[in-house]
Parts: structure tokens; C-alpha cells; sequence
């Protein structure tokens, strides 16, 4: 039975979803903001992306809080704070209803796939800039001998290239 507070809840639902799939999307493309930093190792625009990706992460959990709250009005009897289940709303639903909450929920799914997949590849790339750094740290302090560095005393010493960069940076 439909009544006037279970229609208003069926479409702040529906609502829901749709925002969480676009904030999903505004997440996709910054994460290629990001790649395009990594790649160009700009640490500040690196910086800017990855505070914007951490206010859409937040406002993407609260919106699946409010959108979880709300599917757990539309079943009957449940007290808990366990996430209400698709399956378990879809049963209250109207078959409509049942169905547009499906197809955006879907939706919102595969964006949500490819947000994880685009950050594995982040990742990955990020990864490969680490281990090429370390091999040219490690090949750099094999080259280096002698005295080409200045200890905390001011006296130059002996110091590898990595020993150099741990130092500074």
C-alpha cells in the first residue's frame, strides 16, 4: 500500500541513487585529473585533485547514509542499522518503482566499477614511478663513491645519492 510518505520516500530513493551516480561520475574524472598529474608529476595540482576527491568521498558516504536511512522506511518493522538489501526494498516497492530503483541502482553499480578500476590503475602507475625511483636511487649510490657530500658537521663525507635525497626531501 502506497501511501503519501512511502511515494515521497520511493522518489527521495530514486533521488538518491542518481546523485550518488553522479557524484560517481565527478570521482571518475578526477581521478584521470589525477593520472594526468601523476604523469606529469605536478605535486600541487596532485594536491588540489586529491582534496577534491576526499570532499566527493564524503559527500558520496553521506549521501549513501540518507539513501540507506531512506530504504530502511520503506520496509516494514526494521529496527536495525543494517544496510536495508535492493532485494528487500524491491519487495516494497510498486513494479515501477521496483524497477527504476533497479535500473539506477545498476547504473550506479558499473560507475562505481570503473571508479575502482581507474584508482587500480592510479595505483599501478604510481607504483611504477616508485620502483623506477628506487632503481635509479639504488644505480646512482652504486656509481657514487668518494667524498661528494657534507655531513651534519659541515666536513665532506662520503655520502650515497639516496642518503642524499632521504636527507632533503
Amino acid at each position: 500500500m502506497n501511501t503519501p510518505s512511502h511515494t515521497l520516500a520511493e522518489a527521495n530513493l530514486l533521488r538518491l541513487i542518481s546523485e550518488q551516480e553522479a557524484v560517481c561520475r565527478t570521482l571518475l574524472q578526477t581521478i584521470h585529473e589525477e593520472r594526468q598529474a601523476i604523469r606529469s608529476l605536478d605535486l600541487e595540482r596532485l594536491h588540489t585533485v586529491n582534496a577534491k576527491r576526499l570532499t566527493l568521498l564524503e559527500f558520496l558516504q553521506r549521501l549513501s547514509r540518507e539513501a540507506n536511512e531512506t530504504a530502511r522506511t520503506l520496509l516494514p518493522q526494521q529496527g536495525d542499522d543494517a544496510p536495508a538489501s535492493l532485494h528487500a526494498v524491491g519487495e516494497q516497492l510498486g513494479y515501477e518503482t521496483a524497477a527504476a530503483v533497479r535500473v539506477r541502482y545498476d547504473s550506479l553499480h558499473r560507475t562505481a566499477q570503473a571508479v575502482r578500476e581507474e584508482l587500480k590503475r592510479n595505483g599501478s602507475l604510481v607504483e611504477a614511478i616508485r620502483l623506477l625511483l628506487d632503481q635509479t636511487l639504488s644505480a646512482a649510490s652504486l656509481v657514487s663513491s668518494g667524498p661528494d657530500g657534507y655531513g651534519s658537521d659541515g666536513r665532506r663525507t662520503s655520502v650515497s645519492a639516496h642518503g642524499l635525497l632521504s636527507q632533503q626531501g
